[in-house]
């Protein structure tokens, strides 16, 4: 009689061990097909679990001919018995923010657009440009200025600095010093004050590559970021 499966042999990872190349192994992974950045297929006893975790807009997890696709982040049990060859739209959070307007550009005279969650830039009349990302991993840009990590987020940059909306999960945003024209960038949201990570210094040595990381919290909220003003002592 052969020994039981362990929880180990049950669960099959896409960063499993490549050098495991027993036969129960390459099985599965024949029957495992996927599109995104980070995500599983888990087979259990009695279910199969299809997680997705990030992807550049919509990803997709199959097995066996089950397929389940939409934005993530999604984590879906699948009874054994009720596998077969389909596909599962899953839909994803409904969001305010709106990226597919036509003012929004992917390609242009100083535009950097990289992903395919969507969005784009609106170069703006009275300066600065408006940057847009759907849900997903990307990256945005106009002159100089750079905004990159998971959508959906639709940020104005000029030269008072960086003003807009977060919506989805949490996690980190990272972008290039916005172009205020001088001093310390602080960092409001929903109107409270806080710092945010400094990659390379807060006193902008140099802001064509040093970096600032914000942290998004869940659900939507309002992000400013401009020159941190100082307290007038002699009041």
């Amino acid at each position: 009689m052969p020994p039981p499966q362990t929880r180990r042999q049950r669960r099959i990872t896409l960063e499993d061990d490549p050098r495991d190349q027993t036969p129960r192994r390459l099985a599965l992974l024949h029957a495992v097909a996927f599109r995104g950045r980070s995500g599983a297929v888990r087979v259990r006893k009695g279910e199969v679990q299809f997680v997705l975790a990030t992807a550049d807009g919509d990803g997709a997890v199959s097995y066996k001919g089950m397929t389940h696709t939409g934005p993530a982040p999604f984590d879906i049990a699948v009874p054994t018995a009720k596998l077969k060859e389909k596909t599962v739209k899953v839909r994803g959070p409904k969001y305010k923010i709106k990226w597919t307007s036509r003012r929004l550009k992917q390609e242009g005279e100083g535009i950097v657009y990289e992903g395919a969650a969507g969005g784009g830039v609106e170069v703006l009349k009275r300066g600065g440009a408006r940057l847009v990302l759907g849900p997903g991993r990307g990256k945005l840009g106009y002159k100089g200025f750079t905004v990159w990590g998971e959508g959906p987020f639709d940020f104005t940059a000029d030269e008072t600095g960086l003003r807009g909306v977060t919506e989805g999960r949490e996690r980190m945003i990272y972008m290039t010093y916005p172009p205020i024209p001088r001093g310390m960038p602080a960092l409001w949201i929903d109107g409270v004050g806080c710092a945010p990570g400094y990659g390379g210094g807060a006193m902008r040595i140099n802001p064509a590559e040093d970096t600032l990381a914000v942290p998004v919290l869940t659900g939507r909220h309002e992000i400013v970021i401009r020159a941190a003003e100082q307290p007038d002592l002699f009041k």
